[in-house]
């Protein structure tokens, strides 16, 4: 047999070998694609989340109090150093809400507008001559709900670089969007006659979020109550009263969400003092 005849039997071996080779390869490749795409099917799993004073989320599960996981933010609410405030005012950090003092004994009295409003209606000027100046800022993140990562996907200031905005590819399907909202107020009395008189300022952070449905609200199953000073948090069923669970989520709590495939829906919840906390837990573990 000549050598001619034995490479081409050689080469008609090899390609035989390589198809079949290839017929594998894509074999295999279109297992792993199924399991992938089994692996990434989300459960059916709805997570109740805190988001807090001192910034940051956390999961948990609202059956069992476990909690799933926790990430940094910025605070509900940033004001100037103390010596810098303006004594007259005190944002509300659950919805942005503005406070002021009527009187030298700390008498408080809720103005007509909330931050957001304040921003929505700037640049403008009340009766009693103060101007206001506004600034909203938004933010879109992608999150992941069964481990809690997150990555800012869109949103001013410093634009997203190329090898951030390829990082997002970990995204599977059942990451979810959050948007987030930056709210700046900067407030002058233009009456003030003192030279050091200064202008001063208020940031709010607010997710955005679904309202629950009035007839949702009043079915709704859980009984959310949590600390006006700490982080302590506790949730009853609600139509008997039993508790379920008690958690710390380490500062006090501005929201209260559960987290689904379509974002964020507000949740009802309501703020007690440790005390009254306390005493209505060790209640409904005796029955009474």
């Amino acid at each position: 047999m000549s050598w001619g005849r034995i490479y081409g039997l050689l080469l008609l071996l090899a390609v035989q070998l390589a198809a079949g080779t290839e017929d594998a390869l894509e074999g295999a490749a279109s297992r792993q694609r199924n399991e992938d795409c089994t692996a990434v099917v989300p459960a059916e799993e709805t997570l109740l989340v805190f988001s807090t004073l001192g910034g940051g989320l956390t999961a948990i599960d609202p059956m069992t109090g476990e909690t799933r996981w926790s990430i940094a933010d910025e605070p509900a609410i940033r004001v100037p150093s103390l010596s810098e405030m303006n004594p007259h005012y005190l944002p509300d950090p659950r919805d942005g809400s503005l406070y002021t003092i009527r009187n030298p004994e700390g008498g408080l009295k809720k103005l007509p507008y909330t931050i957001p409003q304040l921003v929505a209606s700037a640049p403008c000027r009340s009766s009693d001559g103060i101007l206001y100046s506004g600034k909203k800022s938004d933010d879109w993140f992608l999150i992941d709900p069964k481990t809690g990562r997150r990555e800012k996907v869109l949103g001013f200031g410093a634009p997203l670089d190329g090898d951030k905005a390829e990082s997002i590819g970990w995204a599977t399907s059942r990451a979810v969007y959050l948007g987030r909202t930056q709210y700046t107020v900067m407030m002058y009395d233009s009456q003030a006659t003192g030279r050091n008189s200064k202008p001063w300022n208020v940031t709010f952070f607010d997710y955005t979020s679904h309202t629950m449905a009035p007839e949702l609200t009043k079915d709704y199953e859980f009984l959310h109550l949590t600390s006006s000073s700490s982080g302590l948090t506790a949730t009853f069923e609600q139509k008997k009263g039993i508790p379920l669970w008690q958690k710390d989520v380490a500062s006090p709590v501005v929201a209260v969400f559960l987290l689904g495939s379509e974002g964020l829906l507000s949740v009802p919840f309501q703020t007690v003092s440790d005390e009254v906390l306390q005493e209505i837990n060790e209640r409904a573990q005796d029955g009474n």
